[in-house]
């Protein structure tokens, strides 16, 4: 893994699309994930309520 690590940022360009494309993965998942789990609450919370 870190010899990996070591070839991709022996070249630059390559290494910053790589992070900017994790980057991007990692923030809208966690967007996706959140909106989820506030979906899930206000649905548990009907069911308790009714």
């Amino acid at each position: 893994m870190l010899q990996f690590f070591l070839v991709l940022s022996s070249s630059a360009d390559i290494t910053e699309e790589f992070f900017g494309l994790s980057l991007r993965f990692i923030n809208s998942y966690d967007l996706l994930s959140h909106r989820a789990s506030e979906l899930l609450l206000r649905v548990s919370l009907k069911a308790i309520a009714t």
